[in-house]
């Protein structure tokens, strides 16, 4: 068992608009144990490291609702995502890193290319795998993965998605993606033509609802 004592820091708790001060937190193999104030902390293990938290602010872990992790960003960013499934693999591992670092602990990842995962082999949206070697890992966010965008054929023809003609092949990709292990669907409502919607109102309905 590991235990380390943060002492005497901020909390923003989410509750007020005010930091609590004077606070202490423990931790123990990972997990908070209490959160005491620092005068009234009541007996703690003596083999517990200490840290002088005063004039830190603890922050609860932030969630970053539209990520896309295998994404190396930069001014020609979509294109980047048909780098190989190992460069974007890699590309996530920096990513993850940065986003630990910066407090975050929650990604919803939006969509990824389809391609041959380099670790597992598997065909199918890269991020899908990352998420799921990530589960265990303490140094990395947790992360629900949208799987490949599911788009009207011809939209992102540089990038593997999941892509339909009609109704039918819409409902079947998206399902495709659940199939596949994603958290949820993400629906590209975009098209080959910017000027016009690629599906009608109750194509897209027809879709939420299947996913739900």
């Amino acid at each position: 068992m590991t235990a380390t004592l943060y002492r005497d820091a901020a909390l923003a708790d989410g509750r007020g608009p005010r930091l609590r001060v004077g606070v202490s937190v423990l931790v123990t193999d990972g997990r908070i144990e209490w959160i005491r104030p620092a005068d009234d902390e009541g007996p703690v293990d003596g083999s517990a490291d200490v840290v002088d938290a005063t004039g830190c602010t603890i922050v609860p872990g932030l969630v970053d609702a539209h990520s896309h992790l295998t994404g190396p960003g930069g001014a020609h960013w979509i294109a980047r995502f048909a780098d190989p499934p190992e460069r974007l693999v890699a590309v996530a591992e920096a990513n993850g890193h940065l986003a630990s670092g910066a407090g975050v602990r929650w990604l919803r990842d939006v969509g990824s290319p389809v391609g041959v995962d380099p670790v597992d082999g598997r065909r199918r949206a890269v991020a899908l795998g990352v998420r799921d070697r990530w589960r265990g890992r303490p140094e990395m966010p947790y992360v629900r993965a949208a799987g490949t965008w599911v788009m009207r054929r011809g939209t992102l023809p540089e990038v593997s998605t999941a892509e339909a003609e009609n109704a039918d092949e819409l409902l079947a990709a998206a399902l495709g993606q659940l199939d596949d292990g994603a958290d949820l669907v993400k629906l590209y409502l975009d098209g080959p033509d910017p000027d016009r919607a690629p599906w009608t109102a109750a194509e897209v309905a027809r879709v939420t609802a299947a996913a739900h």
